[in-house]
């Protein structure tokens, strides 16, 4: 006989979808796009977009939510949540990690720890997107990319923007409309263009 506690998950699965059951379809979509099978742990309000090369590598862990639509988020989204990989490259989220209305560009790799938080617009990308000299900028060759690395509990702040290269330590938060350019120690409040380290993370 299932128990109470086998039945918990299913139940509030069929609670979430009942609120809005357009996004029973847009979970489904997003378990098929990642490849991950079907995780009924995972909260998908409006349509998650997934672009993959050929040979890249994505994973997600459990208990994740994407939010591409304005309602659900209380300072609205400007995008749909957008993962674009592309071949050979690989993209890792952990578990419980919240995505609202951001791109997450890799080319290499870039690794989000567990209990993440990133803010609507926020931008995430490994790589240049485009070479810099002028006459290579149609070809889409050369582009420089290095790793990614943003470490458990981060808090990425809303139109924030994480640069190649970087890493992130554990519970840092990053300030609305920052750009990170270089890497940040765990447990700080950093915020600028370039970003900075204004002062130690509050313990209580």
């Amino acid at each position: 006989m299932t128990s109470a506690r086998q039945l918990w998950p299913d139940l509030t699965f069929a609670k979430y979808i009942l609120k809005r059951p357009i996004d029973l379809l847009w979970w489904a979509l997003a378990c098929i796009q990642t490849g991950h099978g079907l995780d009924f742990s995972w909260r998908i309000r409006g349509r998650l977009l997934v672009r993959r090369g050929p040979g890249a590598s994505l994973s997600i862990g459990q208990h994740f939510t994407s939010v591409s639509r304005p309602i659900d988020n209380s300072i609205g989204v400007p995008q749909p949540v957008l993962l674009s990989l592309a071949g050979g490259a690989k993209l890792t989220i952990g578990h419980r990690v919240g995505l609202s209305g951001c791109s997450i560009s890799a080319r290499h790799s870039i690794a989000i720890g567990h209990s993440c938080l990133i803010g609507s617009g926020c931008l995430v990308m490994d790589n240049d997107a485009h070479p810099l000299p002028a006459h290579k900028r149609h070809l889409y060759q050369g582009v420089a990319s290095a790793p990614i690395h943003v470490a458990e509990n981060v808090f990425l702040g809303a139109r924030s923007v994480v640069c190649k290269g970087v890493s992130i330590g554990a519970n840092t938060v990053v300030g609305t409309g920052s750009i990170v350019t270089k890497s940040l120690a765990p447990n700080l409040i950093a915020a600028g263009n370039p970003c900075r380290p204004l002062r130690p993370l509050p313990t209580d």
